[in-house]
């Protein structure tokens, strides 16, 4: 029987865990992202909107920027995860997708090669709760938004909800 991958879960030492997510509504197409470290520490978020384009290519556009940002702190050991099966299939090669998105999936693997060792896997939205606030926070954002430190990310989510 298959265990379902339903909880978030820590990376082991020294590795980091890069969550994703995207949605697309009314026109809008939005994503976010977070990058946790072994004791769930956040090391960067990220949020921000896209133009107008599909829940699929708004995915994988997602994962793309996230690992960037990734990369851009010198990120060696990264596990990712998202709850796009879609996009997870197509990442490893195991599922085929449109020339459009391809062209994405081409330029993440592209950026993955710079990484010492990584693994991609599926989780389902439930254990994706973080990724998919920040997706939701991206609706409000004009363009994109990084954080760095908890307490700003709290800050911003208290800005939201009117606390």
């Amino acid at each position: 029987m298959e265990r379902l991958n339903t909880r978030w879960s820590t990376p082991p030492p020294p590795w980091l865990k890069l969550n994703f997510d995207a949605a697309a509504r009314n026109g809008s197409a939005v994503g976010g992202g977070i990058i946790k470290d072994n004791l769930g520490n956040l090391v960067l978020a990220n949020a921000g909107n896209f133009d107008s384009i599909s829940s699929n290519m708004a995915e994988a556009l997602s994962l793309f920027w996230r690992l960037k940002l990734g990369l851009g702190i010198n990120v060696k050991r990264l596990i990712i995860e998202g709850d796009s099966k879609l996009i997870i299939e197509a990442t490893k090669g195991v599922s085929r997708i449109s020339w459009m998105i391809n062209n994405v999936i081409k330029d993440i693997w592209s950026m993955i090669v710079w990484l010492e060792e990584f693994q991609i896997q599926h989780i389902y939205r439930e254990g994706n709760v973080v990724a998919d606030s920040l997706t939701t926070t991206g609706l409000e954002l004009k363009g994109m938004r990084c954080w760095r430190h908890l307490d700003s990310l709290i800050d911003k989510e208290k800005d939201l909800i009117g606390n």
